[in-house]
């Protein structure tokens, strides 16, 4: 996911064994960020100073070659052994408290957190540098949500959920959500990395998805609500009978997409 801060966007991606000496912990979550998304000579990740590691063509170069100025130092994304960070910008004004977090990292847990629990974290940096922290650098503890009671009878011990997302539908979908009026819309507020999808706009329109024993998509609804609100009750579920896996699906249809030219046949 990217999201953008200060005039740059910034992302997050999994590193594994790398730089010259494998046994110094380089696997985690490496932070990076660039000025121009299409130029790949622009890009900086996070060496735990500052943006200065850069990288080498993994095709020409040895592993255990790697020197430290092309090496990123983990980040701590709130969550052990997450291994698949993702960032959502908070962009909706109207439903958020003042002081509400600017961004949420959500995560999928590791090691002994149980098969259907997703992680999300809140940033532990400082919009602006104020505190000395560089953005998307520091998360807080992680909390953990256990989806269990939503996930319905067919998929209920079908083993862990995968690759947790959050998207939003009311979130722009174009390369120009910029402040500068290019859409027109304030709410795409600071850059076209709302315009990847990767804001959270409204709070009746995200949805979490995540993968099931690598063959099942699912999405629940998602809403975010003051600590204090009791929790919904999850379901009821359909009893109907429902086809899990279809014979071919090769194709697929889109309807109803905010923007009309995304409907469609694809194959």
């Amino acid at each position: 996911a990217i999201a953008m801060e200060d005039g740059y966007f910034y992302g997050h991606v999994n590193q594994v064994n790398v730089g010259a000496n494998i046994s110094k912990g380089t696997s985690g979550i490496c932070a990076w960020r660039t000025h121009n998304l299409t130029d790949p000579a622009a890009y900086r990740g996070w060496n735990g100073s500052g943006w200065h590691a850069t990288w080498v063509d993994p095709y020409a170069t040895a592993v255990g070659s790697v020197p430290g100025d092309h090496t990123c130092a983990p980040i701590d994304t709130g969550t052990a052994h997450n291994g698949h960070a993702s960032v959502r910008t908070f962009a909706g004004d109207d439903w958020r408290p003042e002081g509400w977090p600017s961004h949420l990292m959500l995560g999928w847990p590791g090691k002994g957190k149980g098969p259907n629990k997703v992680s999300y974290a809140f940033p532990a940096w400082q919009r602006g540098g104020g505190d000395g922290t560089a953005p998307f650098t520091s998360w807080s503890a992680a909390q953990y949500l256990d989806i269990s009671d939503w996930v319905p009878p067919e998929l209920q011990g079908c083993g862990p959920l995968m690759y947790p997302s959050l998207l939003d539908a009311d979130s722009p979908f174009n390369l120009a959500g910029t402040k500068d009026g290019t859409t027109g819309a304030d709410r795409d507020v600071e850059s076209s990395s709302l315009g990847l999808s990767y804001g959270l706009i409204g709070n009746a329109s995200t949805s979490l998805y995540f993968v099931v024993r690598r063959k099942f998509l699912m999405r629940l609804p998602v809403a975010f609500v003051a600590g204090e609100a009791p929790a919904p009750a999850p379901g009821p579920f359909s009893t109907a009978s429902h086809v899990m896996n279809p014979t071919n699906c090769s194709v697929f249809e889109v309807a109803g997409a905010g923007r009309g030219e995304v409907n469609g046949r694809y194959a």
